[in-house]
């Protein structure tokens, strides 16, 4: 799994949900460690990987991040049909009106993205200009905040 450096404006909404979903993640994170996740996951890899990592010392860092959370929305939202994809842009345009305008973030992150997640955004950009009849691709930015969006509206 190769991972690649990419700088994107993000719309400010799509920061905001991306700032929900990486709180969400945290707190999971904190549950795992209160039952000692990590040091049973590092018996896991010793157990399944004894001869490559015996004599070795582990550093495991559990961390939500924006290209995490992009990745973790892209991969469970792959798979929608065009026509949810279609309400969904229409639910977003609603929503947008509700995030709050005074939350202080960044939106323009260098994000750390797994190249397959990456290329699949991608193709969905493809995708969606087919479908809209486009002359144009639509912006990264827009696909990432369409995905961002349809992920976080499932969990919430």
């Amino acid at each position: 799994m190769t991972r690649v450096y990419k700088s994107v404006r993000l719309a400010y909404e799509a920061k905001v949900w991306i700032d929900e979903l990486i709180q969400e993640k945290e707190r999971k994170i904190q549950e795992l460690n209160k039952v000692d996740f990590l040091d049973k996951l590092e018996k896991t890899l010793l157990t399944n990987h004894y001869n490559e990592l015996n004599g070795l010392s582990f550093n495991i860092i559990l961390k939500a991040s924006i290209g995490s959370v992009i990745e973790e929305s892209y991969r469970n939202t792959r798979h929608y049909p065009i026509d949810k994809w279609q309400k969904l842009r229409q639910q977003m345009e609603a929503d947008v009106k509700n995030v709050n305008p005074n939350l202080e973030t960044t939106v323009t992150p260098r994000i750390y993205l797994d190249e397959d997640v990456l290329a699949g955004l991608d193709d969905f950009r493809y995708n969606l200009m087919k479908e809209d009849g486009a002359i144009r691709l639509p912006r990264l930015s827009y696909i990432i905040k369409l995905v961002v969006y349809s992920y976080w509206k499932e969990q919430h």
